[in-house]
């Protein structure tokens, strides 16, 4: 019986291990494949973060919006005298500064302003000579033209020059009777007043230009 007994033990040792080893086979086969059949993932170094700078403006090719009220100073070109000239004549000036918008520079010294007389009234007894002038356009000196709107600066909210009463000068009160309508009163210049003065201004003299509407435009280095 012993043998017998010894036999069926190798047998059933015999079978366990022949389990272990399919299974071990069947692991390792099964790790073998795995690589294979499922996807992998993809490992990249992932970059720096790309800091993204402006570079130097090129004022040839920046849009740069100059505000109105910005404020010029210029050289005037042609000379002023309200007893030669007429309303229409042309008048320039010249730029006596860089013109700036922060670091773009829009204008350069030397740049010129046209415009021209829009209003001349002569001198009377009593007041002195009345001129306007408005400027209309900006030449660079490359010949590029620029519309603008702007004004001399002249201290009087009308922008002209001239217009003060002369001394002697006083307002008086003269009352009209119109049919249907009854008296109204009407103020009037009067007293011993002295004859007004023409309006010149000097080849070269510097005076203030300002912006009445914005501009936009390429500036320049």
């Amino acid at each position: 019986m012993l043998p017998s007994y010894r036999c069926r033990c190798f047998v059933a040792c015999m079978v366990v291990g022949l389990w272990v080893v399919t299974e071990l086979s069947g692991l390792a086969h099964a790790k073998n494949l795995l690589p294979s059949s499922l996807p992998q993932p993809v490992w990249e170094a992932i970059p720096d973060p790309i800091v993204s700078k402006r570079p130097v403006a090129e004022y040839s090719e920046d849009s740069v919006t100059l505000p109105a009220n910005s404020a010029w100073n210029v050289w005037l070109n042609t000379p002023i005298d309200s007893e030669s000239q007429r309303v229409g004549e042309p008048v320039t000036a010249t730029l006596a500064t860089d013109v700036f918008v922060k670091t773009v520079r829009l204008f350069e010294k030397g740049d010129v302003l046209l415009g021209q007389i829009t209003e001349l009234y002569p001198p009377i007894t009593g007041r002195n000579a009345i001129v306007k002038v408005l400027f209309f356009n900006l030449q660079r000196q490359t010949g590029e033209t620029i519309p603008i709107s702007a004004h001399v600066k002249t201290g009087l909210p009308n922008f002209v020059w001239g217009g003060e009463l002369t001394p002697g000068t006083e307002n008086k009160i003269s009352i009209h009777n119109v049919m249907g309508i009854g008296e109204y009163n009407q103020v009037v210049k009067g007293g011993k007043r002295a004859e007004g003065a023409a309006v010149k201004k000097t080849l070269g003299e510097m005076m203030t230009v300002v912006l009445d509407e914005p501009i936009t435009v390429i500036a320049r280095q």
